[in-house]
């Protein structure tokens, strides 16, 4: 996927993805949006969040080794 379908996620979807790289579980992050953790699971299996998810956890991996 390109930048162009990641930059159609909203601020609350790069924010729940964020918070997931960042270790939350779901229930936390559910609570922490006032959300259901339901609403966060659909989410977390959406492809395009999906790829975000990959793209900051890849970004962290090489800033951790480097």
């Amino acid at each position: 996927m390109t930048d162009r379908y990641l930059s159609k996620l909203s601020a609350r979807h790069h924010q729940l993805v964020r918070m997931y790289v960042d270790g939350n579980p779901q229930a936390e992050i559910a609570r922490l949006m006032s959300i259901h953790k339901s609403t966060v699971s659909r989410n977390l299996r959406d492809p395009i969040i999906r790829e975000e998810i990959n793209r900051l956890q890849t970004m962290a991996d090489i800033h951790s080794t480097a």
